[in-house]
């Protein structure tokens, strides 16, 4: 879309366009057209919100209805906004809910209607190169059973960041599975000694999320190398009866090695990917599993002593078979890391309400083509740089110390995008409960420091899903979990 496309969606918006009159759960607002902005509500991340309105605003000088709400307040009831921006995760329960429309994929754009029939020859800016938007985005995360559903903002990855001059100096390599990791645990704490008797502030082996909300996350990307079996479907339940998996060995071996972790934790850093990378930043860890984000509050760190370099998450050279029931060397003999996709990133759909379907598709194509994402993923922590193009720009996605890395970084970003399996994490409906609930376990079984106590929280877990899944339904659950792995296409 040229810089001209951006009058003919103002003025879709401006000049009485809204009916679709293929969608009839259409707004029925008697407001003059006129005067009705295009309405764009924004989930649970206000910088993200903030930077769409400015940047639209100043490129069109047309207002817009900007909301900003949270994951509780999306479950309140009906989203009557034209587009929503919101975490990948949430993908599943808008579909579920028809609350979002189908988007315009690229074979379709300008050639056919949708599917479903709410939206008719809808069309997009012939210059937004899809085959540019990286491979796992626009084959999996932007997708539910196989149909895409909309545009992305960027979806970073957890993955391991290190003291390179303090490796360096130790003769150390990062370590490539979470036996390695491990065992490094206790050999940097020797190490640190010294450093530690010299320092204000403690330094720590290493520093991982453990707040409310990534517990959860943590312990599935350090289970995912365990349990993502190439021969398997799906990897949390057994896709034909919905029995949860999560009790099995290859996340009860996560959990344990997670709590034999604890007395090499920095015990500051029980929060998020941001606050782990702080302490990186400030010196007061040798590791962090994290990602880089420009958006990140690291400011004071000392960036003439701090060497960062990034790694892959750990891996692990053998992986469980459940039908099996045992644990199986990988195929290719090497240690194999494997990424856990959706603990972040952020997709922009087109609502079921639009006005106008098409004028809701040309926002947020405009607001994610080559040129415009430059200036808005970038504001985001939960956004990162997610085009092939953008490539060659990527520090701007970067904390300002880190921008020497941005090679390095995009190199494992684009070795995990390019990975024909990975571990997504849990996007179905209930999928808050469903984590708040594993995450709720892990932390209790992590502040015993007990590795013994993580197979009996897991079974606590498994039970917990169980129960979930009957409240929510058997039947609608399965499909919708069947679904998100792209398994039902009806």
């Amino acid at each position: 879309m040229k810089r001209w496309g951006l009058v003919a969606i103002a003025t879709i918006f401006c000049a009485g366009c809204f009916g679709s009159k293929s969608d009839p759960a259409a707004s029925t607002s008697t407001a003059p057209r006129e005067h009705q902005p295009l309405r764009v509500c924004v989930i649970d991340d206000n910088p993200l919100a903030q930077v769409i309105q400015r940047e639209w605003q100043g490129a069109t000088q047309q207002p817009i209805e900007l909301q900003e709400l949270t994951t509780a307040d999306v479950a309140a009831g009906t989203l009557d906004v034209d587009v929503v921006i919101y975490p990948s995760r949430m993908l599943g329960q808008f579909v579920a809910a028809r609350q979002i429309i189908p988007f315009p994929a690229p074979d379709d754009m300008g050639e056919s209607p949708l599917s479903d029939g709410d939206v008719n020859a809808l069309t997009a800016a012939s210059d937004y190169d899809w085959d540019d938007v990286l491979p796992w985005l626009r084959r999996h995360e932007l997708r539910w059973n196989d149909q895409l559903y909309g545009v992305s903002f960027g979806s970073p990855q957890l993955l391991l960041a290190y003291r390179r001059d303090w490796f360096e100096q130790w003769q150390l390599k990062p370590p490539s599975s979470w036996t390695e990791y491990q065992a490094m645990l206790p050999e940097l704490q020797t190490r640190l000694k010294e450093m530690n008797a010299d320092s204000a502030a403690r330094i720590w082996p290493t520093a991982e999320p453990l707040g409310e909300n990534w517990a959860a996350p943590l312990v599935l990307a350090r289970a995912a190398a365990y349990a993502r079996h190439p021969n398997q479907y799906s990897t949390l339940f057994q896709f034909s009866t919905m029995t949860p998996w999560i009790d099995q060995p290859p996340f009860v071996r996560a959990l344990q090695e997670l709590i034999a972790s604890k007395p090499y934790q920095s015990p500051t850093a029980v929060g998020s990917p941001e606050a782990t990378m702080a302490e990186l930043l400030h010196g007061r860890c040798a590791m962090a599993i994290t990602w880089p984000s420009a958006a990140m509050s690291t400011d004071n760190a000392d960036t003439d002593s701090v060497a960062i370099e990034f790694a892959l998450l750990p891996g692990s050279p053998e992986v469980y078979s459940v039908s099996d029931g045992a644990w199986q060397p990988r195929a290719s003999g090497v240690t194999e890391s494997v990424p856990l996709f959706g603990v972040a990133g952020r997709i922009g759909s087109i609502a079921r309400r639009a006005r106008s379907p098409r004028a809701a598709s040309d926002f947020l194509i405009w607001l994610t083509r080559k040129d415009e994402s430059q200036r808005i993923s970038t504001r985001s922590v939960a956004t990162t740089l997610f085009r092939q193009s953008q490539t060659p720009q990527a520090q701007q996605w970067l904390n300002p110390q880190l921008a020497s890395q941005a090679r390095q970084y995009v190199d494992i970003l684009l070795a995990n995008q390019q990975r024909s399996a990975g571990l997504i994490l849990l996007r179905i409906p209930g999928q808050q409960a469903y984590l708040q609930l594993l995450g709720q376990e892990v932390a209790d079984a992590y502040a015993t420091g007990d590795s013994s106590s993580a197979d009996a929280a897991l079974q606590r877990v498994a039970t917990g899903w169980q129960a979930i899944t009957a409240e929510l339904g058997l039947a609608a659950q399965r499909q919708a979990y069947l679904e998100s792995l792209g398994l039902s296409v009806n």
